[in-house]
């Protein structure tokens, strides 16, 4: 079994209308080039995504960009995070249009906002700069202290935070071992005898730190013998989501291969060889495969 670590693929949606009436794009109102690029310059850093430097792009095809480090600014460009499908760009255009952040009547007085300065002392400081429908347009928040610069600006900031995977960081509970009481067999005895002298009724005993339990012993794994015989390729996602789309289009996806009997290998020619799908693969029973098949298919797929 293959598990390959997925980072991003494109899905291309291939539709034809054989009826004659005219069909409605249900997310028509998003424009085209519709892209959000907020910059967060935040000091000190703080618990709450909202209160964390960080840099958040969407871009039009959905590709949704986030990184969060101290000494980043305007001018940085995060890594991809995920890709946003054609429903989730709506939702994102119809929150910003609820918020009041898609008329560019009500935006600030464009300016370099990439030439921005991070607060000097406690404060935060919030770009956002949105297009559509070839326009352009900005705007730029600040507060000093704990305050909120903008409401809108800062439930749009949380919500695209939300998508990019950015929660809030967890508060921790330092773990306190609770203090032991014990008063022996008869908590009374001082009370009952004829002496005056006094009696230890209590005494407080911490609990001794447990003792840490051996590290298991972790057997590397073997280097495969190549060739491999593989019965059945599988792929799936490294980690899960509710939003992460199907897998079923690497599994039909083509990969050229030179095939001998059921040896696979990386094609020797640019055109050389016979076009294969996982699901192919899968079908006929599986197949051998050399060290340059295997590359392949993780450079494909990934």
């Amino acid at each position: 079994m293959i598990r390959g670590r997925l980072t991003l693929f494109v899905i291309l949606l291939l539709s034809s209308c054989v009826a004659t009436s005219q069909r409605v794009d249900p997310f028509g109102a998003v424009p085209d080039d519709f892209s959000v690029d907020l910059t967060i310059l935040s000091r000190p850093e703080g618990d709450q995504a909202d209160r964390r430097t960080s840099r958040i792009m969407l871009e039009p095809d959905g590709s949704l960009r986030y990184m969060a480090k101290r000494g980043i600014g305007p001018n940085t460009i995060p890594p991809l995070i995920r890709r946003l499908d054609r429903e989730q760009m709506a939702r994102v255009w119809d929150s910003a249009a609820r918020l009041g952040l898609t008329n560019p009547a009500e935006a600030d007085v464009d300016a370099d906002v990439r030439r921005v300065k991070p607060p000097s002392r406690r404060g935060c400081v919030w770009l956002l700069v949105l297009t559509g429908n070839e326009d352009r347009w900005n705007f730029m928040r600040s507060a000093s202290g704990t305050d909120q610069p903008d409401a809108a600006i800062v439930a749009f900031g949380r919500e695209l935070g939300a998508l990019a995977w950015a929660p809030d960081r967890g508060t921790r509970l330092a773990a306190v071992e609770p203090v032991r009481w014990d008063y022996g067999p008869d908590p009374w005895a001082a009370y009952k005898g004829a002496t005056s002298e006094p009696v230890l009724v209590a005494k407080a005993v911490t609990q001794p730190p447990p003792a840490p339990k051996p590290a298991p012993k972790v057997e590397p794994l073997p280097p495969p013998r190549w060739p491999l015989d593989i019965r059945r390729v599988e792929v799936s996602w490294l980690r899960t989501h509710e939003d992460l789309p199907s897998m079923d289009i690497c599994l039909t996806q083509l990969i050229r291969f030179d095939q001998d009997g059921h040896r696979l290998t990386a094609p020797s020619r640019k055109r050389g060889g016979v076009e294969l799908s996982i699901n192919d693969i899968n079908g006929a029973g599986g197949a051998t495969f050399e060290p340059s098949a295997m590359w392949l298919i993780q450079q494909r797929i990934l």
